[in-house]
C-alpha cells in the first residue's frame, strides 16, 4: 500500500514529481515503485549494475499473461511465441552458462550455443530467451527439440534472444522494453543464416493483424509488450500471449485422472488406416455431450488397450469405437494444451435395462435425518417464502445455489441439477447454468432471478437456500465473502458476540466495512461484500490470511484448525466457504433445526443487545418485515478487497 501514497512536489511539474536521480547509479527511480525505493535506500543493498565484478545471479523470468485475442494501439510491440525452453543466459567474469526458467543449469546441454555466445562483446551480460530447433520448414520444433537434447551431444540447437536484463554492470530492467531490445539488437548484431544466437524481430501496433499472420503459418501464437514495460519477474499483463489453435477430430482410446480435471486418451487414425497414439485432452463439454461421453466410457471399457501402451494408474481403456473433436496447438506432433470439444461420431447403445423409479424427492445423496419438528409443513414454509421473497431476493437472485431439500425428516443439499440424482427436473422459473467442475464434467448449477423462481425451489421441498459468493454472469468473481464464527464447546453466545466486534474492527482498520448475521446455529457470520475483481484463489487467500491473523494474535480465542478437538474452549473461524462451488446460508434462509430459526441480518446495534442467536423463526415473518426497514443498506458498500502485506 506504501507505494500508492502519492508523493507530492509543488515546485516540480505534475509528471516529474514522482522521479528522483539516485546519485550511485544515475537511474530515474520511481517513487510510487516500493521496490525502487528500498532497492535504493537500503544502505547494503547492491542492484546488478554494479556486480560486473561478481558472478551474477539467476533472475525469475517475467512471463505473458493468456490472452484471448491480441492487443490493439501502437503502444503494444508484438513477437512470435517460439515453441521451445525458456532459457537464461548468463555472461560474467566465471565464463557463460545457460539456465532453464526455473534456475537448473543446463550449459551441458546447450554446448553450440554457448560456443558461440562467447563471441559478444560484454563483459558481463544476461539474456532471455528460447532454446528451439527448426523443422523442415524453417518452424519451431518442440518434439524435436526434446529428441535433440536426449543425445549426447545436441545439434541444431538455436537461442532466440528477445530480452536483455544486464549488460556491462548495469542492470537495465527498470528501463521500458523497446530500450532494453535496442541493446540487445545492438549486442547480437544483423540476424544471419546458420547461426545459433538469434534476434527475436517485433512489430510495433497491428496485433491482432499480426496473430492472424501467425497463425495462417501454423505458428503457436504471439507474445505483445507493453511499450515502456519493465522487466518484472513473474506473471505480467504488461505481456500478453495469444495462443493459435487447431480443432482435428481423433479416437478415444481411454480416459484417465488428470490433475485438474479427466483427461481422454486419443490416438490419431493414419492414412493405411492404422491408430497411432496422439496424446491426452483434458474432458471439456457442454452439456449436452457430458452425458453421452460419459455413459459411452461406461459402455466401451475394455480390459487391454487398442495401442501398445505402458501401464498407468487410474485409466480406464476403451475400445476405439467413439471419436471426439479435441482444439489443440497447431502443428504439433503430439498434443498439447488440449481439449475435447464435442463428440463426432458415437455407436448406438444397447438397449438399457429397466429400472425402479425412486420416489419423486428422493436421491441417493447421503441423507441428514433432522429432528422431529425441524421441518414445518409445505403451507406454512410457503407462507414464510412468500412474505419473505421480496426481502430475500436482492441477496439470492443470480447466485448458484445449493438447496437443503427435505422430504419429511429426510433431508440432503442439492448442489446442483445432478448432483444429486433426483426426479425433479427443475424447470423455469428455476434457471440453470452450465459450471465446469474440478473433476472436468460440467454441470448444471441452480439459479433464481424472481420472486416465482425462489417459491418454485420450496414447491421442490427446499427449506434451506445457500448461496456461492458470486452471481451469475461473472460467477468466477466473487462479491462478498462470509466469515462464520463457530463456538467451540464450552464458548457461549455472549464470547461469540464480542469476538464479531473485535472482527469487526479488525475489516475496519484494513478499509473494509462489514456485517452481521445470525446464522440460525450457535454462530455468527460476518458479511463482506465488495467489487467483483479478484478471482477465487485471491479471495480465498484473503479470507485465510485473514482469519489466520487473528487466530495468531489472540490464540486463547480463535482457531482455524479443523479438528473439533482442537475447537474446546475457542471459536473456530471458518473461512473455507469462501471459495469455488462452495456457498455461505443466505440471508431470511430459514433452517431446518428444532423451531426453524431464521439465518437473519442484524445490525451492529441490535447484536450488541442480543443474548440469543436464535433471535427470529419461521413464526416472526412479520416482525422480519417490519424490522427490515431499519437495515436498509444492510449487505451494500462500495469498496474493494485489499491484499494483506501489499
Amino acid at each position: 500500500m506504501l507505494n500508492a501514497l502519492p508523493v507530492t512536489a509543488p515546485d516540480l511539474p505534475q509528471e516529474h514529481q514522482h522521479f528522483y536521480h539516485c546519485p550511485q547509479c544515475g537511474d530515474l527511480v520511481d517513487r510510487r515503485e516500493l521496490g525502487d525505493v528500498l532497492l535504493h535506500e537500503e544502505p547494503h543493498s547492491h542492484s546488478l549494475q554494479h556486480a560486473s565484478e561478481d558472478r551474477l545471479s539467476f533472475v525469475e523470468p517475467m512471463a505473458p499473461t493468456l490472452a484471448e485475442e491480441a492487443p490493439e494501439g501502437d503502444d503494444w510491440l508484438h513477437e512470435l511465441k517460439y515453441d521451445g525452453y525458456r532459457t537464461q543466459l548468463i555472461v560474467d567474469r566465471d565464463g557463460i552458462r545457460a539456465l532453464t526458467r526455473t534456475g537448473l543449469d543446463w550449459s551441458r546441454l546447450y554446448r553450440t550455443i554457448l560456443d558461440q555466445a562467447r563471441a559478444l562483446d560484454c563483459g558481463s551480460a544476461i539474456l532471455d530467451g528460447e532454446v528451439i530447433v527448426q523443422g523442415p520448414s524453417g518452424q519451431p520444433d518442440f518434439h524435436a527439440l526434446r529428441r535433440e537434447l536426449g543425445r549426447k551431444n545436441p545439434q541444431g540447437l538455436v537461442f532466440i534472444a528477445f530480452d536483455l536484463l544486464h549488460l556491462d554492470g548495469r542492470d537495465l530492467r527498470r528501463q521500458g522494453v523497446e530500450h532494453r531490445r535496442e541493446r540487445l539488437r545492438e549486442l547480437l548484431g544483423e540476424n544471419e543464416s546458420g547461426r545459433c544466437l538469434q534476434f527475436s524481430d517485433h512489430v510495433v501496433g497491428g496485433g491482432p493483424q499480426f496473430f492472424e499472420a501467425a497463425e495462417g503459418m501454423g505458428l503457436e501464437g504471439i507474445v505483445s509488450k507493453k511499450l515502456g514495460s519493465r522487466y518484472r519477474s513473474g506473471r505480467s499483463k504488461a505481456w500478453l500471449k495469444t495462443k493459435s489453435f487447431a480443432t482435428s477430430e481423433f479416437v478415444v482410446i481411454g480416459t484417465a485422472t488428470g490433475d485438474l480435471a479427466p483427461v481422454a486418451l486419443l490416438a490419431r487414425e493414419t492414412e493405411d488406416h492404422r491408430l497411432e497414439y496422439a496424446g491426452a485432452a483434458m474432458v471439456t463439454f457442454a452439456e449436452e455431450e457430458r452425458e453421452k461421453f460419459w455413459r459411452a466410457n461406461e459402455r466401451l471399457k475394455t480390459e487391454r488397450p487398442a495401442l501398445h501402451m505402458e501401464p498407468r494408474p487410474n485409466t480406464s481403456w476403451l475400445k476405439p469405437e467413439m471419436r471426439v473433436m479435441v482444439r489443440h496447438l497447431r502443428g504439433e506432433e503430439m498434443l498439447r494444451h488440449a481439449t475435447v470439444k464435442s463428440i463426432s461420431n458415437l455407436p448406438a447403445p444397447a438397449t438399457p435395462k429397466p429400472s425402479k423409479a425412486r420416489p419423486a424427492g428422493r436421491s441417493k445423496e447421503p441423507a441428514y435425518h433432522v429432528e422431529p419438528g425441524a421441518v414445518p409443513g409445505r403451507g406454512e414454509l410457503l407462507a414464510y417464502y412468500t412474505a419473505l421473497a421480496p426481502l430475500m431476493l436482492p441477496f439470492l437472485e443470480r447466485r448458484p445455489l445449493n438447496l437443503f431439500r427435505c422430504h419429511g425428516r429426510h433431508c440432503f443439499y442439492q448442489r446442483n441439477r445432478t448432483h444429486p440424482e433426483t426426479e425433479r427436473s427443475f424447470d423455469e422459473p428455476i434457471h440453470k447454468v452450465p459450471i465446469l467442475q474440478k473433476n472436468g464434467r460440467t454441470e448444471d448449477y441452480l439459479y433464481i432471478d424472481t420472486g416465482e423462481g425462489l417459491l418454485a425451489c420450496v414447491e421442490a421441498d427446499a427449506v434451506e437456500f445457500h448461496g456461492w459468493g458470486s452471481r451469475l454472469p461473472d460467477h468466477e468473481r466473487p462479491d462478498r465473502i462470509a466469515l462464520d464464527l463457530d463456538p467451540g464447546e464450552g464458548v457461549g453466545f455472549e464470547e461469540v458476540r464480542d469476538a464479531t466486534f473485535q472482527m469487526r474492527r479488525s475489516l475496519e482498520a484494513i478499509g473494509l466495512q462489514s456485517f452481521p448475521l445470525l446464522t440460525g446455529g450457535k454462530g455468527v457470520h460476518v458479511v463482506v461484500p465488495f467489487e467483483p475483481e479478484e478471482a477465487w484463489p485471491q479471495v480465498r487467500e484473503f479470507a485465510r490470511d485473514f482469519c489466520a491473523a487473528l487466530a495468531e494474535a489472540a490464540p486463547e480465542k480463535f482457531t482455524i484448525a479443523l479438528p473439533i478437538a482442537k475447537r474446546r474452549g475457542r471459536i473456530f473461524l471458518d473461512y473455507l466457504r469462501n471459495q469455488r462451488t462452495h456457498t455461505a446460508i443466505m440471508p431470511y434462509s430459514l433452517r431446518a433445526r428444532p423451531g426453524t430459526p431464521v439465518a437473519a441480518p442484524v445490525d451492529w446495534d441490535e447484536l450488541a443487545e442480543l443474548d440469543n442467536p436464535r433471535r427470529y423463526s419461521v413464526s416472526d415473518a412479520s416482525l422480519l418485515r417490519t424490522r427490515s426497514r431499519r437495515l436498509k443498506g444492510w449487505g451494500l458498500a462500495e469498496q474493494r478487497l485489499p491484499r494483506l502485506g501489499a
